[in-house]
């Protein structure tokens, strides 16, 4: 799993489509604090409705 910071997030995006393109659960933080997940999209989320 990789962890992503908000600030981070704002000045390189591509940091988190690289991460789920490689297919990786992606932690999303705010001034170290988890504030979400981030997960790849694949046939299996279209299954879990």
């Amino acid at each position: 799993m990789n962890t992503i910071g908000i600030k981070a997030l704002q000045t390189n995006p591509a940091l988190l489509t690289k991460s789920l393109a490689s297919g990786e659960y992606t932690l999303l933080t705010k001034h170290g604090a988890p504030i979400g997940i981030a997960v790849p999209f694949d046939s299996q989320i279209l299954d879990h409705r």
